[in-house]
């Protein structure tokens, strides 16, 4: 295989390439493609790793799929269940923020249905 011009010196670039089941040929290797991160078992909202459509599954790290319900950008928040006003946002095991509206599954969560909590963070401190 060339390396490509773009690449750095000891490097080559491979073509990928995805089948309708959901599995990538890279590399020689044939893996499960994701499109979404859980960085934790009590967050209730993932990190979509590729732009989502609404309609798509988004396909969650660990095997999980949940349906897409609106367009959702690379690298946002999707939530993993129906979160309802008011309830805690938990990422990366921890509370980031409060739905300030009801957030259906499979939803963008982002600034307009969150808001942030006050935290003390001495009182955190081991």
């Amino acid at each position: 295989m060339q390396r490509d011009a773009q690449s750095p010196r000891g490097t080559r670039r491979h073509k990928v390439r995805a089948d309708r089941r959901g599995f990538v040929q890279a590399c020689g290797r044939r893996c499960v493609v994701t499109n979404a991160i859980l960085l934790d078992s009590r967050d209730n909202v993932a990190t979509c790793t590729s732009p989502a459509q609404a309609g798509d599954t988004i396909k969650i790290l660990g095997g999980d799929e949940i349906p897409c319900v609106e367009d959702i950008p690379a690298w946002h928040k999707v939530a993993l269940k129906k979160i309802a006003r008011g309830e805690k946002i938990f990422k990366y095991g921890e509370i980031i923020g409060e739905a300030s509206s009801d957030i259906d599954c499979g939803a963008w969560v982002s600034h307009e249905n969150i808001f942030s909590v006050p935290r003390d963070y001495d009182a955190e401190l081991l």
